[in-house]
C-alpha cells in the first residue's frame, strides 16, 4: 500500500450545500474566545477509510462572529491508500447561547457547548478527503476543550520610605491584584503566621490590607498571592520576602557623598565623619551638627576607583591615618594644624586597610615588597622618556628591558624582576597584574639584617684583590683525575 501525502490546500475541499451557506446558531453568543484542543474519528464505512483528525484552534470573537487558526493534523487509512495531512489554515465560524460552528477546508464542525462559563463543546462532523482524482465523504463525531490560562496577579509589600527593613511595632501594607476577563472567583495571600482570602464575582480584584508588624515577626517572611478563575484555573506567585527587626528605630538622616566612599571614621572631637574617596583621591569631612559637608581634604595620590583605602583617627583625635594604597605610605592628617604629612613604611608597599591602637600604633595590610625588610628593590616608571604603563608585551621597550636586565651576572644579579610578563627557563622573572606601570627590579642581601657579618666579609678584601684573586685562580692548572682504579687498589667484596 502506497501512501498518499498532500497538502491542506488540496487535501480538504470546502462543503457547500445545495441551499448555500449554513446557517448560524440561534440565540445571543457565549464567550468562546480563547486556545481549544480538538480531536474527531471521522469513518466512510463504503469504502472502509478511518480517519483522526486533531489539532488546536485559536478562536477569536467579534459577537457571534468566530475567526482564527487551527493547526490540524488529518490521518486516514483505507485499504489501499493512507493520507497524512499537517498545517496551519484560517476557519471562519459562528457561535450562539449553547452551540458553535466552525468551517475549515473541507471540514464542518458543528457542535453544543457545555457548562457556565463555557468549557467544552462535543457533537458532529463531515468533511471532504480527496484521494488521487476522487472526493471521498467521511463522517463523525468530534470533542473540544478550552485551555484557559490562570488569572494574572501581582503583589507587593509597602515599608517604610528609606530602609530596607522594617522594625516591631511599625506599619506595612499588602497590596494585591488579579484580573482576568473570564472572571475572578477567588484571590488570597499568605505572610510569616497569616493568611487570608476573598471570594470575587469580578473580572478584577484589588485591595490593600494594612498590618502593625508584632516581634514574633522577628526574621525573614515570604509573601505568597493566588487567584483562581471559573475554570478552576490557578495563578500562584512568590511577591518577596519581608525583612523583620525586633528593635527601635531611631531618628536618621541621609546625605549623597557624590562619589564613592571606600571607608569611614568617625572624630568625636569635632563630631564630623571622614570618608575616604580613592575615585577623587580626597577625604570628604561630614559635619555632623549641621548635617554638612565642609572643605574636602586632598591626598598625595593616584585618582583610581578602588574598592578599599582605609582611615582611622589616633586616640586624642589630633590626626587621622589614611592609606596610600599606590605608594609604600601613610598620609597623616594633622587637625591641629590642618596639614597632610606622609610617613613611608619598608618591606611593604600598597597599604589598603589601616586601624590604629591604644598605643598610638598602626596596622595596615598591603603588598610585601619581595626583597623584605632586609633588601632593596628598583621600581621603573619610564625608559626613555617612554612610560611602562600600556608598553608590556612581546616587543616592547619594557620587553627589551627586561630581557637585558636578565643578561646581569654576579652582584649586579637580580633576585626577582616583576611585572606583568614572565619568560620560560627565567624562574627570577614574575608576574603580578598591580604592576602594569612599573618594572620592580629586586636585590636581597646575602647575610638579611646581620649588618655585621655582611661587613666582615666585605673588608676581608678589596674590589681589585678579588678581581686578582680570580685572575690567579684561573692560573691554576687543572688537576688531572684517573677514571681506572690504582694498581694499588684492594678489591673488597659487598
Amino acid at each position: 500500500m502506497r501512501p498518499l501525502r498532500c497538502s491542506a490546500a488540496v487535501l480538504l475541499v470546502a462543503v457547500l450545500s445545495c441551499s448555500g451557506e449554513p446557517t448560524a446558531p440561534l440565540g445571543p453568543p457565549n464567550v468562546v474566545e480563547g486556545a481549544w484542543t480538538f480531536s474527531a474519528e471521522l469513518i466512510n464505512s463504503d469504502r472502509n477509510l478511518v480517519c483522526e483528525h486533531y489539532g488546536t484552534i485559536n478562536v477569536a470573537q467579534s459577537g457571534s462572529t468566530l475567526s482564527g487558526t487551527v493547526r490540524q493534523t488529518l490521518e486516514c487509512v483505507g485499504p489501499s491508500d493512507t493520507v497524512l495531512n499537517t498545517g496551519t489554515v484560517a476557519f471562519t465560524g459562528s457561535t450562539g447561547l449553547s452551540a458553535i460552528r466552525l468551517r475549515f477546508v473541507g471540514c464542518d464542525y458543528e457542535g453544543d457547548l457545555f457548562h457556565a462559563p463555557i468549557d467544552s463543546a462535543a457533537g458532529d462532523v463531515t468533511c471532504d478527503v480527496r484521494i488521487r482524482a476522487l472526493r471521498i465523504p467521511v463522517a463523525g463525531q468530534w470533542v473540544a476543550n478550552i485551555e484557559v490560562p490562570p488569572p494574572t496577579i501581582a503583589g507587593s509589600i509597602i515599608i517604610p520610605p528609606g530602609d530596607v527593613l522594617v522594625v516591631t511595632g511599625e506599619t506595612i501594607k499588602v497590596v494585591l491584584s488579579a484580573h482576568d476577563p473570564r472572571g475572578v472567583t477567588w484571590v488570597g495571600y499568605s505572610l510569616e503566621n497569616i493568611a487570608d482570602s476573598f471570594a470575587v464575582h469580578d473580572t478584577a480584584f484589588a485591595d490593600t490590607i494594612a498590618y502593625t508588624v508584632p516581634a514574633s515577626w522577628d526574621g525573614n517572611s515570604n509573601l505568597d498571592v493566588w487567584a483562581r478563575n471559573p475554570y478552576h484555573a490557578l495563578a500562584w506567585l512568590d511577591v518577596g520576602s519581608l525583612i523583620v527587626l525586633d528593635a527601635v528605630r531611631h531618628p536618621y538622616q541621609s546625605v549623597s557623598l557624590g562619589v564613592r566612599a571606600a571607608d569611614a571614621a568617625y572624630d568625636p572631637a569635632r563630631n564630623v565623619m571622614y570618608f575616604t574617596e580613592p575615585d577623587s583621591a580626597r577625604v570628604a569631612v561630614l559635619g555632623l551638627d549641621a548635617f554638612t559637608f565642609g572643605a574636602p581634604i586632598r591626598l598625595p595620590m593616584i585618582k583610581r576607583a578602588r574598592f578599599s583605602q582605609g582611615i582611622d583617627i589616633l586616640p586624642g583625635g589630633d590626626t587621622a591615618i589614611v592609606a596610600l594604597p599606590d605608594t609604600a605610605q601613610l598620609a597623616l592628617l594633622d587637625r591641629l594644624a590642618n596639614s597632610v604629612t606622609t610617613s613611608g613604611m619598608t618591606g611593604i608597599s600598597g597599604p589598603q586597610w589601616v586601624r590604629t591602637s591604644a598605643n598610638r600604633k598602626a596596622f595596615t595590610i598591603g603588598q610585601v615588597d619581595s626583597a623584605g625588610s632586609t633588601g632593596s628593590s628598583l621600581d621603573i616608571s619610564k625608559i626613555n622618556g617612554i612610560p611602562i604603563a600600556g608598553h608590556q608585551g612581546p616587543g616592547t621597550i619594557t620587553d627589551m628591558a627586561i630581557r637585558r636586565i636578565l643578561t646581569l651576572q654576579g652582584t649586579f644579579k637580580p633576585n626577582q624582576i616583576t611585572s606583568t610578563m614572565t619568560y620560560k627557563g627565567q624562574p627570577d622573572t614574575l608576574s603580578l597584574p598591580d604592576h602594569k606601570n612599573r618594572i620592580q627590579v629586586t636585590y636581597t642581601p646575602a647575610f638579611g639584617n646581620n649588618k655585621k657579618l655582611a661587613a666582615q666579609v666585605a673588608s676581608i678584601l678589596q674590589p681589585g684583590q678579588w678581581i686578582q684573586l680570580i685572575n690567579r685562580i684561573g692560573q691554576l692548572p687543572e688537576p688531572v683525575v684517573p677514571i681506572a682504579p690504582s694498581k694499588y687498589a684492594i678489591k673488597t667484596s659487598h
